[in-house]
């Protein structure tokens, strides 16, 4: 049972570090002019939002055991 809750408590660490990541991100997207920086920006975020979306897969997993 320490496992689980220790892997439970790092899931939802970890959710946090991807939401702060992700506020940061986003406020940058408005002020990138240049295009290709912009795109790159822009996938950056895409790739977090898909680790969030894993991770809360993860996390409602580990609320069904």
């Amino acid at each position: 049972m320490r496992a689980h809750n220790s892997q439970f408590a790092d899931i939802n660490e970890r959710i946090e570090d991807v939401i702060q990541h992700l506020r940061v991100q986003q406020t940058l997207v408005p002020d990138i002019d240049c295009p290709r920086i912009h795109q790159a920006l822009l996938m950056l975020l895409s790739n977090g939002l898909r680790v969030y979306f894993w991770l809360e897969h993860q996390r409602r997993g580990f609320r069904k055991i």
